[in-house]
């Protein structure tokens, strides 16, 4: 009767030890080792991670590194990075540091960095490039889609106001048709499922300087626009809307412009309606960048 007594409770225990046991478990694998953070709020508020003496730190990043900054090089070890990887060693066991890294798509993520006598082995920071949304905020009605605007003709006898070389053209860079890019220039919230889903803000390496002179035909809009990327940018009279005192008006260019990585270059628009001196002129523009298939929305107020 005790054999079988003890029979039973040894059972049990080890059906008990079995139950315990997580699913799925690798007795190989140690604990988990990776933070998630969102890029957009590290833009705003910086990360605070610790990194102990000898221990490593590994950032993976949502686009390849073109920089690292810190005044601190001395306290960590940060050899040059694997693409979108940065692999960071820490070299003290007190103190704190700041650290700074520049993205290839314009953006960047900074860091606090305290450290500690070690132990802490192995960490993965995991930053993610994905949109917030702020479910306080209320969601604008969908703006209705602007129709397609008619062509622009030249008055009758006067000189074209462009003259472009067809040698010199630049080959034609496909992108949607402007019923498409009205649509991408409307609020974010208001975009119907045909709109590209790569359309992003303006980043701040990307600027659109407007200025206006009048002509004796038209009003003549100079744009200069200077691209601080990685990767040139084309630039289409069909990507663009210019409204005068809230009333749409009618664009014409010559060719659509390329602007390479680190280069300025003036653009020359044509209005077909005369702006009056005062005149609340306002200019949304796409970018579109093939390395990315995204497009830039800028833009350019009251000028």
């Amino acid at each position: 009767m005790k054999k079988l007594i003890l029979l039973a409770t040894l059972s049990l225990s080890t059906a008990f030890a079995q139950a315990t046991v997580p699913a799925g478990s690798n007795p190989y694998l140690g604990a988990n080792i990776t933070r998630t953070y969102s890029l957009d709020d590290l833009m705003n508020r910086p990360g605070l991670i610790t990194l102990g003496k000898g221990d490593m730190l590994i950032l993976d990043l949502p686009s390849d590194v073109t920089a690292i900054v810190t005044p601190q090089a001395a306290m960590m070890d940060i050899p040059e990075p694997l693409g979108n990887v940065v692999v960071l060693t820490g070299k003290v066991s007190t103190g704190k540091a700041q650290l700074f890294v520049q993205l290839e798509n314009g953006k960047f993520a900074p860091f606090l960095v305290t450290f500690t006598p070690g132990g802490n082995g192995m960490k993965r920071i995991r930053i993610l490039d994905e949109p917030r949304i702020d479910y306080a905020q209320p969601i604008p009605a969908p703006t209705p889609q602007v129709t397609t605007m008619p062509a622009y003709t030249a008055p009758v006898g006067a000189a074209p106001i462009f003259t472009p070389s067809t040698a010199s053209a630049k080959p034609a860079v496909t992108t949607p048709d402007r019923q498409q890019i009205q649509g991408v220039l409307a609020p974010v919230t208001a975009l119907p499922a045909s709109v590209p889903t790569l359309t992003r803000a303006q980043p701040t390496w990307l600027q659109l300087t407007p200025y206006l002179s009048s002509e004796q035909r038209a009003e003549v809009l100079t744009l200069k626009v200077s691209n601080g990327g990685a990767r040139p940018l084309v630039f289409s009279g069909r990507d663009v809307v210019v409204t005068v005192d809230g009333r749409q008006v009618l664009v014409t260019m010559a060719q659509e412009v390329r602007v390479q990585p680190g280069e300025t270059q003036m653009v020359d628009m044509v209005l077909t309606d005369r702006v009056e001196p005062g005149a609340k002129v306002n200019l949304d523009w796409l970018a579109f960048d093939a390395g990315a298939n995204a497009y830039y929305r800028v833009a350019a107020r009251s000028f």
